[in-house]
Formats: C-alpha cells, sequence, structure tokens
C-alpha cells in the first residue's frame, strides 16, 4: 500500500491528510492538546482508528500506542549519535531515520515494514510519502508516523526556545 500525508500546519494541533495512490481519503489525524499531547487518527469514514499520546515522566520522548481503544504498546525515541532511532514495546519493530530525518525506514527484525519519505521542497506543509509492504500493518504505521512527528515537532520546538 502507498500513502500521500499532507501535513496542514506546522504545530502539533496539525491535521494530517492521507491519500491513497488514487488521490482518495483513507486516514486523517487532528493533534490536540489536554494534559499531555495526543494525536487521533481516523478512517475514511470518520470512525476513530486508534491515536497516540505523550508519556509524561520519561525523560526520553515516549508515546502510548492505541489500537482503537486497546494500548498496544509504546514508541519511545533512544539516543543515538548518528540518526534518529525509535523502538516499540509491542512488537520487535525498529525506526531507523537518516541523519537529516527526511526518511525513516520500519523494520521487524529484518523484514521490511514501511518506508516514509518527506518530500524535501515542501518545508512549509510537509507531505509524506508511505509505502508499506502489508497492507495489514498500515494503521499502525500510521500512529508509529504521528508519534513520530510530535516527538520531532517537541524537539524542534525545544531547539527554538533555547535560541
Amino acid at each position: 500500500m502507498k500513502l500521500t500525508i499532507r501535513q496542514k500546519v506546522l504545530k502539533l494541533l496539525d491535521t494530517f491528510e492521507m491519500t491513497d495512490e488514487t488521490g482518495q481519503m483513507i486516514f486523517t489525524a487532528r493533534g490536540r492538546i489536554s494534559v499531555s499531547k495526543r494525536i487521533d487518527v481516523f478512517d475514511s469514514t470518520g470512525e476513530r482508528v486508534g491515536y497516540v499520546r505523550e508519556r509524561l515522566v520519561d525523560l526520553l520522548p515516549h508515546y502510548m500506542i492505541y489500537e482503537g481503544e486497546e494500548h498496544i504498546g509504546d514508541i519511545v525515541k533512544t539516543i543515538s549519535p548518528v540518526r534518529d532511532r525509535f523502538s516499540f514495546t509491542f512488537n520487535r519493530w525498529v525506526v531507523k531515520a537518516d541523519i537529516i530525518r527526511f526518511s525513516y525506514e520500519i523494520l521487524d527484525g529484518r523484514r521490511f515494514v514501511a518506508k516514509i519519505s518527506r518530500r524535501a521542497a515542501r518545508v512549509v506543509h510537509p507531505v509524506y510519502d508511505i509505502e508499506v509492504a502489508d497492507d495489514r500493518d498500515a494503521v499502525r504505521v500510521v500512529l508509529a508516523l504521528m508519534a513520530i512527528l510530535a516527538m520531532n515537532s517537541e524537539e524542534d520546538e525545544n531547539k527554538l526556545r533555547r535560541r
């Protein structure tokens, strides 16, 4: 399955639209802030298929992932001097990012799960292309990407505050 994700605004309260190769809307995601940051993901009928929620008590960026209403696990950003790296607690998935964070690869051991590439020319309203190997993983890949974007958005905001 191939998806295109368009980010509408540059804040955590972003809206994301995810379309398939034909341009048909497959998922939408909306960020919101309550006690912690949260992004809800909806299917094309408007039904929520899951959400990611920030876990506040950890030193490293940490989001809990819910498929439907079930907590299926967490995604945690780990420290690496060369590239961003994220790991999951609900399976063996590992997310590797390149140095400039324009692409991500999700692996399950050696099995390719998904590749996410940001179109570099789009700075104001980023567009991401996603290739998912198995359609059954699409919701979890989208949830993982929402958590990664939230973590990176938070990191970018912290860098701006330090200047």
